[in-house]
């Protein structure tokens, strides 16, 4: 009777935690879909490059720095101490798994050091450490880009990222013995201010940064089924 009490309580337990699992990824989803919505509905169109098949909408907010900027002909996304993410799996060789992974973790995520660079840490890359990166999410067919609400912490939350270059991946994603692309960013903002955190639970998705109310939506573009490409940014 114990050992069957064991296994049947233990399965339980399994059950309950894939249901939460679903629901809080519907439940974000639904978050995302409503912030997106509302940082597009907050911006106005005010260019359209006919020639890249490009729709630039922009939201201006004079206390807020630029989300977008060109610089020697080149489109770089965020300022310095904004996050980048994007939903989509790196899987799509992989049919279900990259949908399901899609929706309920996301897919991969950087930190803006300047407009040029990024910090980021992928475990798909043979260099599989903590480094700096090109800044070329522009190119992205997809992406959001998120800023933290406590613009007093950038600075230092910067500083820690930078004293992560050289650590490894952590391919555990709970073990603490390395970092992950969401991670990265999560454990760097609890250093400083652990109260303002950016995940909920466990290990931090993308959709964890996306949803939490410590950050809010400063950049995203899409390419729709015409192949257009719409970007929303404050200037």
């Amino acid at each position: 009777m114990d050992i069957k009490f064991k296994f049947h309580f233990t399965r339980y337990i399994l059950l309950f935690m894939l249901v939460f699992f679903m629901i809080n990824g519907v439940v974000e989803n639904i978050i995302i879909k409503t912030k997106i919505n509302d940082f597009k509905n907050s911006t106005t169109l005010v260019y359209t490059d006919v020639e890249n098949g490009i729709k630039y909408y922009c939201v201006s907010r004079e206390t807020y720095e630029s989300s977008l900027r060109q610089i020697d002909g080149k489109m770089y996304i965020g300022s310095k101490g904004d996050i980048i993410v994007r939903q989509s799996s790196p899987y799509p060789e992989i049919p279900v798994f990259h949908q399901l992974m899609t929706f309920f973790i996301g897919g991969h995520a950087a930190y803006v050091i300047d407009s040029k660079q990024t910090i980021e840490v992928n475990g798909k890359d043979s260099n599989n450490k903590v480094d700096y990166y090109n800044n070329d999410w522009f190119n992205q067919k997809e992406c959001i880009g998120l800023r933290l609400k406590n613009k007093k912490i950038i600075y230092d939350v910067t500083e820690r990222v930078k004293n992560k270059i050289g650590a490894k991946y952590n391919y555990s994603f709970v073990f603490d013995n390395g970092y992950y692309c969401t991670d990265l960013m999560s454990k760097s903002v609890a250093e400083v201010d652990k109260f303002h955190n950016i995940n909920d639970f466990l290990f931090t998705t993308t959709n964890d940064l996306i949803t939490s109310s410590n950050t809010e939506i400063c950049y995203y573009h899409y390419i729709d089924s015409s192949n257009i490409k719409h970007v929303y940014y404050i200037d």
